[in-house]
């Protein structure tokens, strides 16, 4: 079995678990986030009424003075169990995982019993996520949230990686090829790239699983952030090998073959690191333009924080050598 064929194996074996993996920690196009904010008068009690769109897991919050008041919480006249107790300077926050039980559509009433008066509002809020971080979600594993996300065809998941993967594969031999390097380790170089996003998704699968937790994330959000991944190997990968990644100097630069592309790469491996750091914040921003013009507003603006980072990188070895150049003369 040839070389080739053996990473293609490979390529296919990780891209239909990526796939997989995708489908498990993609939130749902027709999710509903509920969250509900609101402050109440609390004195010996508080009452709170409020709609639910489905019965389901949902986190209260309570916030209010951490002066070590006893309280009972009842939600439709069913006791909660305060799961976690946080204290930030005067405040407390109480934390309530309400069992799918305890709920139903339509509405439902929240009661607190307190042991003295407090006689100000308090701040209660409600939601059907432990927590929003931009884009993700972070949900209870028996939550519908998770359970929608858990009902999808894998196979036909399995099947979409397949596909994206080893598109991108011979894509990505194709130009190697054809502009910087050979044959002689291209495959294993692509397979790492490759393998660096699987085990990327492997942690954000397996990491709230261990705090039993569910990951959900936007299946664009994931697409933009695996291509941003492939562009941001390459360019590390590229600058990495240098003139290694050529079959020859000799055969690639001779003058009698040299093409407007050679020269091009040429004169780019010859300079500085800090040069290539700038050239590449030039090309990353001429980029955003032509992403912005076809609206892929998410890339572009990974592509964007990538061209700011290798502007920042590039100053400061250049400030650095300037630095050192001038004690030198001293």
């Amino acid at each position: 079995m040839s070389k080739k064929i053996k990473y293609f194996i490979f390529i296919v074996f990780i891209g239909a678990l990526s796939g997989i993996i995708c489908a498990r920690i993609s939130l749902p196009r027709d999710a509903h986030l509920f969250a509900l904010r609101q402050m109440i008068p609390a004195r010996k009690k508080a009452f709170l009424s409020f709609e639910l769109p489905a019965a389901d897991r949902y986190l209260i919050k309570v916030k209010l003075p951490a002066e070590g008041i006893d309280k009972e919480i009842f939600l439709n006249n069913k006791r909660l169990r305060i799961n976690q107790i946080r204290e930030r300077g005067k405040t407390e926050s109480d934390y309530l995982f309400v069992p799918l039980e305890f709920t139903h559509r339509g509405q439902n009433f929240l009661r607190i019993n307190f042991l003295r008066g407090l006689n100000q509002n308090i701040d209660i809020r409600i939601n059907n996520f432990r927590r929003k971080v931009g884009n993700a979600v972070i949900a209870f594993p028996d939550s519908n949230l998770a359970k929608d996300a858990q009902k999808r065809n894998l196979f036909a998941a399995g099947v979409w990686g397949i596909l994206l993967f080893a598109g991108l594969w011979f894509l990505l031999l194709f130009l190697w090829q054809r502009i910087l390097l050979n044959l002689e380790r291209i495959y294993l170089y692509s397979a790492l790239i490759f393998l660096s996003w699987f085990i990327f998704l492997i942690l954000l699968w397996l990491i709230p699983q261990f705090l039993n937790w569910v990951l959900l994330l936007p299946l664009s959000f994931l697409i933009n952030l695996g291509v941003a991944w492939l562009f941001f190997s390459v360019i590390i990968l590229i600058f990495k090998l240098g003139y290694r990644g050529f079959k020859s100097k000799e055969d690639i630069f001779k003058p009698q073959t040299k093409t407007l592309l050679n020269k091009g790469v040429e004169w780019f491996i010859k300079q500085e690191f800090s040069n290539k750091c700038v050239l590449a914040f030039m090309v990353s921003l001429i980029g955003c333009a032509f992403l912005l013009i076809l609206h892929l507003e998410p890339i572009a603006e990974q592509l964007a924080n990538f061209a700011y980072f290798a502007l920042v990188t590039g100053v400061v070895i250049k400030f650095v050598k300037l630095v050192r150049e001038k004690e030198d003369q001293k």
